[in-house]
């Protein structure tokens, strides 16, 4: 995805649309929030396991 978007923006015709390098940046963006939203409970836990036993 990240590559779509550095393809994306080096476009050579000196037009740029903003509205397609803002709709790659949400859709890249996206997915990576909802599944930190998801596991962030684990991760934290992990954490802090981790950090007492260790």
């Amino acid at each position: 995805m990240s590559t779509a978007l550095s393809n994306l923006l080096q476009e050579k015709s000196g037009w740029l649309s903003w509205g397609m390098v803002n709709a790659a940046g949400v859709v890249a963006t996206v997915p990576v929030l909802i599944f930190f939203m998801i596991i962030q409970r684990h991760l934290v836990s992990g954490f802090t396991q981790g950090a007492i036993k260790g």
